[in-house]
Formats: C-alpha cells, sequence, structure tokens
C-alpha cells in the first residue's frame, strides 16, 4: 500500500491483526512503514546493483 508517511499517518495506520503490513511512501522512493501487530517501524529498501567494468 501507499501513503503519504507523515507523523499524523503512521499514527492513524491500525497494527496488523496478524504477520506485517508494509506502507511505501508516495514521495521518497524506498521509504515505508511496516506494521506488525505490537509495532510501527520505519524501514528502507535499497536496490543495490552491481556494475562491473572490464578493462
Amino acid at each position: 500500500m501507499k501513503i503519504r508517511i507523515n507523523k499524523q499517518n503512521v499514527d492513524d495506520l491500525d497494527f496488523a491483526e496478524k504477520g506485517q503490513i508494509i506502507y511505501r511512501d508516495t514521495d521518497l522512493i524506498g521509504f515505508a512503514v511496516r506494521v506488525t501487530p505490537k509495532s510501527k517501524t520505519f524501514i528502507v529498501d535499497r536496490n543495490i546493483t552491481m556494475n562491473f567494468s572490464v578493462l
């Protein structure tokens, strides 16, 4: 799911009944909030690409 992540929107999120729900930010690519039954955690999702040059 995508939402604009700010304090008010994170506070308004309900805890997951079981498992986890990840809410991705609409403005900042790779930034998200993971909601579990007991916590809300900010996470950063980063894609690492390995570029090798042959000389």
